[in-house]
C-alpha cells in the first residue's frame, strides 16, 4: 500500500500534499515523470475470469482495505461502510452489509469472526456467514492495519503507536502496549504478525518488537533502522512493510533504512541489507520480492539479501506491492496496468490494463488465480497458461 506521511507535532495539512512514495519534496518534478510503457513481446496470454463491483474502495484515502479470503471466500469492505462476501469462483456476492462506518484497516478474521478497525479508532466483530454485528470497541486512534486474531485473542495496531489485545468474544481489553511516536511518520503501520505465542509488530521509530500474546510483555526487540539525518524527514525510519516470516525467519524492512532477516524466536540478525521499502513485500523458496520508493522492483537471495535482480522500467509509477504468481512477479500501477515480471530474470514479459483506476493493494493469488482490487472498488479475476 501506498505511504503518506502524518505529523502529529507540526502541520498535518501540509504533509499530506506529498505522497513519499511517487516524488521527492524538494527535487523538480520533471526528474520524477512516471517512465512510459513500452511495447513488450506478451508471451503470457492472460485471462480474465470475472470483475464485480465491491463498494467504494479506499477511494484517494490510501487504506488498508485489503481482502481477507478464506475457504473460497473474499471479504472485502470500503472506505464508507460497507463489506461484502464475494465467491471467489464466480465473482458473485454472496451478502454485503452497510454499516456505514469509516472503515480504514482490515478485515482480518478466522473461522467465525471478521474484525475490522475504523478511522474513528472502533473495532467491531461481524459474524462472517451473514455480516451481522457482534460487538464493538473503541480503541485511542485511527486503525490502519489488519486485525489478528489467534487464541481468543484480537490484535489490534493504532496509528499513536498502541498494540491493544483484545477478547475476541466480547472487544473487552485484555492488555496494551505503547511506543512513542515520531514528531514526522508515515501515514500507514504495518500488519503484526502473531507466531507460537509472540506478537511481531513493526513500529514508527525503526524498530521490531516482539510480545507475550497472554499479556503483552516486552520479550525482544530489533533496530531495524535507527532514526538518523538532519531534518525530520530524514529521520522516518517506519516499519510499514509487513514482516514475512518463512521457515522461521523474519524479513523486515524500514521506510529510509534496511531490510533485515531475523530470527523470528530470538530476535538475531541473519543479515542485513541497505535498501528501503514501505510496501509489502513478497517471498518463494528463493527469493525475497519488493518495490522500493523509487518503484524498482528488486529479487534478493534469501540467505544472503544479495541482488539477483532489478527491474528500473517502472519507475514512478506508483506500484503496488508485488506478489508471486507461478512463473512471474505481478506489480499493479497507478494507471490501472498489471505488470508481469519473469521471476528468475526480472524481464517484463507481460502487460495487462486491468482497470481505470490505480491498483493500490498488493495483488493475491489463491489457487493459481490472481485477484486485483482497484482503488474504486472493482474485484477482478485473472489467469495465465505457464509458457
Amino acid at each position: 500500500m501506498l505511504k503518506q506521511p502524518i505529523i502529529y507535532k507540526i502541520s498535518l495539512s501540509l504533509i499530506l500534499l506529498f505522497n513519499l512514495n511517487a516524488c521527492s519534496w524538494f527535487a523538480d518534478d520533471s526528474e520524477f515523470e512516471p517512465a512510459e510503457l513500452v511495447d513488450i513481446k506478451e508471451a503470457l496470454p492472460i485471462d480474465k475470469h470475472w470483475s464485480s463491483s465491491v463498494g467504494k474502495g479506499s477511494g484517494e484515502q490510501l487504506l488498508g482495505l485489503s481482502p481477507f479470503i478464506q475457504e473460497g471466500i473474499a471479504y472485502i469492505a470500503d472506505y464508507k461502510g460497507e463489506i461484502t462476501a464475494l465467491d471467489l469462483k464466480t465473482g458473485n456476492k454472496l451478502w454485503q452489509k452497510d454499516l456505514d462506518l469509516p472503515f480504514s484497516g482490515g478485515p482480518g478474521g478466522n473461522d467465525e469472526l471478521l474484525i475490522i478497525g475504523t478511522a474513528n479508532g472502533d473495532v467491531l466483530a461481524l459474524e462472517k456467514s451473514t455480516g451481522k454485528q457482534l460487538w464493538q470497541q473503541k480503541v485511542s486512534s485511527e486503525i490502519l492495519s489488519t486485525p489478528q486474531l489467534s487464541s481468543g485473542i484480537v490484535i489490534v495496531r493504532t496509528v499513536d503507536g498502541k498494540i491493544v489485545a483484545l477478547n475476541s468474544r466480547d472487544g473487552a481489553q485484555q492488555w496494551e502496549y505503547q511506543r512513542d511516536v515520531p514528531a514526522l511518520s508515515l501515514r500507514g503501520t504495518s500488519n503484526p504478525i502473531i507466531d507460537r505465542g509472540l506478537v511481531l509488530a513493526g513500529m514508527s521509530g525503526g524498530k521490531l518488537v516482539a510480545l507475550d500474546l497472554e499479556n503483552g510483555r516486552l520479550l525482544w526487540e530489533v533496530v531495524i533502522a535507527p532514526p538518523s539525518g538532519a531534518s525530520e524527514l530524514d529521520r522516518i525510519a517506519d516499519i510499514d512493510s509487513d514482516p514475512l516470516l518463512s521457515d522461521g525467519i523474519l524479513y523486515v524492512a524500514s521506510f529510509q533504512g534496511k531490510i533485515l532477516a531475523i530470527n523470528g524466536r530470538v530476535g538475531t540478525k541473519q543479515w542485513q541489507r541497505n535498501l528501503a521499502t514501505s510496501q509489502n513485500m513478497a517471498i518463494d523458496n528463493r527469493a525475497l520480492y519488493l518495490v522500493n520508493k523509487k518503484d524498482e522492483v528488486y529479487a534478493l537471495d534469501l540467505d544472503t539479501g544479495n541482488s539477483l535482480w532489478k527491474n528500473d522500467k517502472l519507475l514512478y509509477r506508483q506500484l503496488s506491492a508485488p506478489t508471486v504468481f507461478k512463473n512471474s512477479i505481478v506489480v499493479g500501477d497507478n494507471e490501472g496496468y498489471l505488470h508481469f515480471l519473469d521471476k528468475k530474470t526480472g524481464q517484463l514479459i507481460a502487460r495487462e490494463h486491468a482497470d481505470s483506476d490505480p491498483i493500490l493493494t498488493q495483488p493475491i493469488v489463491v489457487n493459481n488465480t490472481l485477484y486485483i482490487v482497484s482503488a474504486d472498488g472493482d474485484m477482478n479475476a485473472f489467469d495465465f497458461e505457464t509458457p
